[in-house]
């Protein structure tokens, strides 16, 4: 497994950020359904974070387990938010990017 630096929110705004990732050897993109929860998003504590389209943050709050669903929904309802950050609320690691279906 490799630790790498990624630019997750590569926009000219306060919010610009990079973070640690980790990247398994021989890792293949992920094919997912519409709202299909990937395995490594389900039973940790995660911190959801609502942006623009300018990359601004609007809202933010943690999600696990049975919750996560709710709060995407939440978040998504605001109708100036384009897509969630998805990180690990522990540790602080980009995990994903929730786009509008």
């Amino acid at each position: 497994m490799l630790l790498l630096n990624f630019e997750h929110l590569p926009v000219p705004s306060p919010h610009r950020s990079r973070y640690a990732i980790y990247v398994r050897e021989n890792a293949e993109g992920a094919q997912l359904a519409v709202n299909e929860i990937p395995e490594v998003m389900q039973h940790r504590p995660l911190s959801l974070r609502a942006f623009d389209r300018s990359g601004h943050l609007r809202d933010a709050n943690l999600g696990q387990d049975e919750q996560l669903v709710p709060v995407i929904e939440r978040l998504l309802s605001d109708g100036y938010v384009d897509y969630l950050h998805v990180h690990d609320a522990k540790h602080g690691c980009f995990v994903a990017r929730v786009n509008r279906s």
